[in-house]
């Protein structure tokens, strides 16, 4: 006989979901989400403040 599971201890593992809106990619994370559309959009706000070279993500301009 399985054991049963008591409701009050149950785990739900439910995560959103946010989907790109240009193609069927779908990301855990909001953040991700929009990091990832910047690459169909070509947005760059990152700007270097020495040589005003633009990025689609702050990580880049930040090794950059």
């Amino acid at each position: 006989m399985p054991a049963q599971s008591n409701p009050r201890t149950q785990r739900l593992d439910i995560k959103p979901v946010y989907l790109c809106h240009w193609c069927d990619k779908s990301f855990s994370r909001r953040d991700h989400c929009q990091r990832h559309e910047r690459a169909h959009t070509n947005e760059r706000p990152f700007q270097c403040h020495v040589c005003f070279a633009t990025f689609g993500r702050r990580d880049i301009l930040q090794r950059h």
